[in-house]
């Protein structure tokens, strides 16, 4: 099963967040919200309107979409994904994609070793971190490595193994965490994205993620 990263396409930020509630600012990437709608969003006046919208602050936590997105998905079977409706004028039927899914818990570490690696304008260096070979090692050299440097990254040798036996679902959209927190689908999502003309988005093949 091929798998795909969403990557926002190349426009302005279309909608700003305005006093938003401490319940969003804290947030945890990895929990459900307890909120029944968000109305701390503002349009730009000259924002050209997408399915899926352009958002600075908060995307780290998922992204804005239009109901047709929204529709979309359901036809899938999904794991932690939240859609929690916005009120903001000028916008009608968008919703807060809320993406809470941590994937490193499904790693299969003895198989996926990882590097921490320079990237300077894609000339790749190995910095010969030792990383250990278990969840918390990984995530720590992480936090030691690559966090508030640019262009450093932990990524794997070779590929993403997966343990055995999961349910192949759990791919239809999620996140890997910690050290990867980019977005990622199903090729059967990305198809019905494509086919249904979805904008403000598209999708790049991960090659890394194959799935078996």
């Amino acid at each position: 099963m091929k798998i795909f990263k969403i990557v926002r396409q190349d426009l302005e930020y279309q909608i700003a967040s305005m006093n938003p509630p401490s319940i969003l600012l804290n947030k945890n990437l990895y929990e459900p919200i307890q909120i029944d709608f968000l109305s701390c969003f503002k349009l730009h006046s000259k924002a050209k309107i997408t399915d899926v919208l352009k958002e600075g602050t908060f995307g780290l936590l998922g992204f804005i979409a239009s109901l047709k997105f929204c529709n979309i998905l359901r036809e899938f079977k999904l794991h932690n994904i939240q859609f929690i409706p916005l009120r903001v004028a000028g916008l009608s039927d968008y919703f807060f994609v809320f993406i809470n899914s941590d994937f490193t818990h499904y790693i299969d570490y003895t198989k996926t070793k990882f590097k921490v690696v320079e990237d300077f304008l894609g000339e790749i260096t190995d910095l010969k971190v030792n990383v250990a070979s278990t969840r918390n090692g990984v995530i720590e050299a992480y936090r030691d490595n690559c966090v508030g440097k640019v262009m450093v990254e932990l990524i794997p040798e070779n590929k993403f193994f997966f343990m055995d036996n999961l349910d192949n679902s759990l791919f239809n959209i999620y996140r890997i965490g910690h050290f990867d927190k980019s977005f990622y689908v199903s090729e059967a999502v990305k198809d019905a994205m494509e086919s249904s003309q979805i904008n403000g988005i598209y999708f790049s093949e991960a090659k890394l993620m194959e799935v078996l």
